[in-house]
């Protein structure tokens, strides 16, 4: 199935886009083994009302534009609806308010059953690389701002220490009727930290909401940005090393409390740096006085 998703990304590419609309990202997250509550693409309002026909009622529609990433924001989702003519007043609805950006058609979907919110989202860092978030939706998140963060690659005890240390752990438990599969929950967590690994093209993810369920979960809505492929990071073994080696033989060091009174920690340390004859760049931090040992100091 890998071959799959790795078409729909190609494709993407071949059309110079870098965001994979609903419908796409569903179905790479499906190629990876993940439960989504799908997304048929409906091209019309014949074609809408056929897909919903086939479905389960009740269904969802939401607007497909490269241009529109926050259907719901926008505007662009319809929810509930059980009857074709509730689909047909929702295509016509959503023509005439996207016709300037460039809809594509919309997704038809049946309605997921209602579990516990939650949201795995992906960032690049500069810095740090992938960075991966997990927390509860809806008021945790905009409000709680309850989430746990990780750099990739993580591992299966991270996923759960990821899981754990949320403040609403206690509801995945169980609490009132709520309850979630945690270990469902672990395994996508860490079936998206590989796929975005095995795919340096991959720049943003948001999976948002996830239902979680006491046997399974299924991803609501989801939504893949690309870009350039990210520089591979170093190993740990790699990096672990280079820090060493930075540590030993630093190329400056600032000696925060340097002092120019004899017999004092600050100025200890700082002389022995200066009789010893090293080799790099000395910053004196003190605010009070103008040089230590004929070095400049630092406020």
């Amino acid at each position: 199935m890998a071959e799959r998703y790795i078409e729909i990304i190609n494709q993407a590419k071949d059309e110079a886009r870098t965001y994979l609309m609903e419908h796409e990202s569903k179905a790479v997250l499906e190629s990876l083994g993940i439960t989504t509550s799908g997304a048929k693409l409906a091209r019309s309002e014949e074609e809408a009302v056929a897909i919903f026909q086939s479905l389960a009622s009740p269904a969802a529609m939401k607007v497909l534009s490269t241009e529109v990433v926050h259907k719901s924001d926008a505007g662009g989702v319809k929810l509930n609806l059980k009857e074709a003519d509730e689909v047909r007043a929702a295509w016509r609805e959503m023509a005439r308010a996207f016709s300037e950006q460039k809809m594509e058609g919309v997704s038809v979907q049946s309605m997921a059953p209602p579990g516990v919110e939650a949201i795995i989202g992906v960032a690049n860092d500069a810095t740090f690389g992938p960075v991966l978030m997990f927390g509860l939706g809806g008021v945790f998140v905009e409000v709680l701002k309850d989430v746990s963060f990780r750099t990739l690659p993580i591992s299966a005890s991270d996923a759960r220490d990821m899981i754990e240390e949320i403040k609403g752990y206690a509801l995945l438990q169980g609490y009132r009727g709520y309850s979630a599969d945690i270990p469902a929950l672990e395994r996508l967590i860490l079936s998206i930290s590989d796929f975005v690994l095995a795919n340096p093209e991959i720049s943003e993810m948001d999976l948002n909401p996830i239902f979680l369920y006491p046997d399974g979960y299924c991803v609501v809505d989801a939504r893949i940005i690309l870009g350039p492929p990210r520089q591979p990071q170093p190993s740990a073994a790699a990096g672990a090393s280079v820090d060493l080696h930075d540590l030993f033989y630093p190329k400056s060091i600032a000696v925060i409390g340097a002092s120019g009174t004899p017999g004092k920690l600050g100025w200890n340390v700082f002389t022995n740096l200066v009789s010893h004859k090293f080799g790099g760049k000395l910053y004196p931090i003190n605010p009070r006085a103008d040089e230590i040992c004929g070095h400049k100091t630092y406020p």
